[in-house]
């Protein structure tokens, strides 16, 4: 049951969405390091920080981001 909420802060979904979500993570990660090459010109800091991430999580998408996909 997508969006039924069982605590302040979390959401319960059901198995099937769970598998769902579990397998898309991969195909959104590449999606996330590709991008830049297509549409930035490979400039991953200022990819980053067009989707709004500061501090270490700005550095940990620009470090990542050039690395073969096996390794992340």
């Amino acid at each position: 049951m997508w969006g039924e909420r069982s605590l302040p802060g979390t959401l319960v979904i059901d198995e099937t969405d769970a598998e769902l979500l579990h397998r898309a993570v991969p195909e959104i990660l590449k999606a996330l390091v590709t991008l830049p090459r297509r549409r930035y010109g490979g400039d991953y800091r200022r990819y980053a920080q067009d989707l709004g991430l500061e501090g270490a999580r700005l550095e940990f998408l620009v470090d990542v981001a050039d690395m073969e996909a096996e390794r992340y």
